[in-house]
């Protein structure tokens, strides 16, 4: 009697999965319209910060090109196919979107699907512009604690983990309850070290947002949802 089929496919899928390489991205990159780098986190370790920083000029130097030449960005598509020659691993593309000041760079591998990683992109930014209510370069500056969490709910280790907005969400705020406990536990035992998770103190108030944030910023911030008003560029 012949074994089932279900069974020789099952094994054939162990033999053949260790051969199978996941899309993988590689950096991800916040820079303004003027060069200046505001978040970047690399997932490969072996790129040492001097590369980190010639790289980030010339990856900005490409995607310049394309938005900023006689304004007409919008006849061309978010992602460069052509591989970026200079990163240290081979197989690397752009993938971008601008959002008014703020353009946000995917590096990944040519395996990632470039529409996914646009969506991603606009998963990333709803969630922080749902975080700092309106979010602005000087958040990003001064709560890249927090921006590093946020991308950490979503990808970790170059594999993506997450694209559901409400999820993520649903994870901060879950992290901001724990955190609250574990100060007020601190507070009632009278020690007055901070806990491991003190910096998530006010991350995600009534509605989400950063009241402090916005205070202080006052007229000088200018909003990434300015972007969402007008279409993504």
């Amino acid at each position: 009697m012949k074994e089932p089929f279900t069974q020789n496919y099952f094994f054939f899928s162990l033999s053949i999965k260790p051969f199978i390489s996941l899309p993988m991205i590689k950096a991800v990159l916040i820079i303004n319209t003027a060069g200046k780098v505001r978040f970047a986190h690399f997932y490969e370790k072996q790129i040492s910060l001097a590369q980190q920083i010639l790289l980030c000029k010339i990856i900005f130097s490409k995607v310049n090109e394309r938005i900023m030449i006689n304004d007409n960005d919008y006849l061309l598509c978010n992602f460069l196919l052509s591989s970026l020659a200079e990163w240290p691993t081979p197989d690397t593309k752009i993938i971008y979107r601008r959002f008014a000041t703020l353009i946000f760079i995917f590096i990944t591998d040519s395996s990632e699907s470039q529409l996914a990683i646009l969506d991603l992109i606009q998963v990333f930014v709803e969630v922080l512009d749902r975080i700092f209510e309106s979010v602005c370069e000087l958040d990003i500056i001064f709560h890249i604690d927090k921006v590093t969490y946020i991308l950490t709910e979503m990808i970790m280790g170059g594999l993506v983990l997450e694209m559901s907005r409400e999820e993520i969400i649903k994870h901060l705020n879950a992290m901001n309850k724990l955190a609250a406990m574990s100060n007020h536990t601190n507070n009632g035992s009278g020690s007055n070290e901070n806990s491991g998770l003190g910096f998530f103190s006010n991350f995600l108030p009534t509605g989400f947002g950063n009241n402090n944030s916005n205070n202080n910023n006052g007229g000088e911030k200018k909003a990434v949802r300015s972007g969402f008003a007008s279409g993504y560029r």
